[in-house]
């Protein structure tokens, strides 16, 4: 089994009302069983399958993801979550955006990544773990 470590860094003198200073770091353990490290392009307009789960994800049921979408891209990226009938877009990336969270796979899961600029291809990177 494998560790990967999450660090999110939120820092602003500027912010109103308050300043922001703090860091958080996770640690968490992944196996080999269901994962996966890409770089897509999409095509204008287009939707990529990222994950397709004919059945759900074996042993913990929680997949960690994390996406990337690169600052070339001009458009946006929507990242959605379909498990049986029900559809969630869970993530809007900008250009040079992240984005690193859970997904509960006990259920079949389909991760999709949907390019909403219809001009222009997108590089989406990312990163699908189990967690061990």
């Amino acid at each position: 089994m494998a560790t990967i470590k999450a660090t999110l860094n939120l820092a602003s003198s500027t912010l109103f009302p308050i300043p922001v200073n703090f860091t958080e770091v996770v640690t968490e353990t992944v196996n080999g069983n269901h994962s996966s490290f890409n770089t897509n392009v999409l095509a204008a307009a287009a939707s990529n399958v990222v994950l397709y789960g004919p059945s759900a994800a074996p042993g913990s049921g929680v997949l960690y993801f994390y996406f990337k979408a690169a600052s070339t891209n001009v458009g946006t990226i929507d990242i959605e979550i379909v498990q049986g009938a029900s559809t969630v877009s869970a993530v809007r990336l900008y250009p040079g955006d992240i984005a690193f969270f859970p997904v509960d796979a006990s259920a079949t899961t389909t991760v999709r990544a949907d390019n909403n600029d219809v001009s222009n291809a997108a590089t989406l990177q990312y990163f699908y773990g189990e967690r061990g």
